[in-house]
């Protein structure tokens, strides 16, 4: 989106320094303090007291509002310049009633912007997004069941089709003498396992009939993905 000619207006608010990962804790005041921690390392003259007014606003009610992210917020105007801080957490946690894993902390200045509407307008629809915010944490299974299918059923296939070629002779049956470690890489691991090119090969056709399983299913999650920014386009040229 910040990319795109018609919405280069969010990088008035967005910034790439204000993009953070790697914050963990097992509380929302654990996160905040880190992200806040974050926010003064990039932003040496943010005031003193902005944790604290973050809390404070926080007790005033919930700012999680469901698909797992939450948009805290100072309790008072306190930056000079806007600041819209972006932190996917390393895991999910419990903010208020919700659980969550993307926090997107706004801090706006005094001073009048009229893209101000736009901003929230975009930023809205991005973090209801059922589809666009699971894809930040990599299509999490439990977020998203059309991906728990292909991820079930590509592997059963690949199994099938290993029983078959290898019942069928087409692929020397492993000795179970060569043991590999898991981070072998895939083709190499197969002509090892069976001491035989026809291992990489059978390795070969698996990932190419998983690619193939999986295709239909990312495509269908790209569209979805693709419709909510279309939807925040549109919410961004009303405002």
């Amino acid at each position: 989106m910040l990319q795109r000619q018609h919405m280069q207006f969010l990088q008035q608010f967005y910034q790439e320094r204000f993009f953070f990962t790697g914050i963990s804790g097992p509380t929302k005041e654990e996160a905040l303090q880190q992200l806040c921690a974050h926010i003064r390392q990039n932003c040496p003259d943010l005031p003193g007291g902005f944790y604290e007014s973050v809390l404070k606003r926080e007790s005033l009610g919930p700012t999680d509002y469901g698909n797992m992210v939450a948009i805290p917020h100072p309790y008072e105007i306190m930056t000079r310049d806007n600041v819209v801080a972006v932190a996917v957490l390393d895991k999910p946690i419990l903010w208020n009633t919700n659980t969550v894993q993307l926090v997107v902390l706004v801090s706006l200045s005094a001073d009048e912007n009229p893209y101000v509407p736009s901003f929230y307008n975009v930023t809205s629809q991005f973090v209801m997004s059922e589809t666009a915010v699971p894809a930040l944490f990599g299509f999490p299974l439990m977020l998203n069941f059309k991906i728990i299918i292909p991820f079930v059923c590509s592997n059963a296939l690949s199994g099938v089709i290993a029983y078959i070629a290898m019942s069928l002779g087409l692929v020397a049956v492993p000795t179970g003498l060569i043991q590999l470690p898991w981070t072998m890489p895939v083709i190499l691991s197969g002509f090892m396992v069976t001491q035989s090119i026809s291992g990489a090969v059978l390795q070969i056709v698996q990932l190419v009939v998983a690619t193939l399983f999986w295709l239909p299913f990312m495509r269908s999650a790209d569209r979805e993905i693709y419709e909510a920014e279309k939807a925040a386009e549109a919410a961004a040229k009303e405002g």
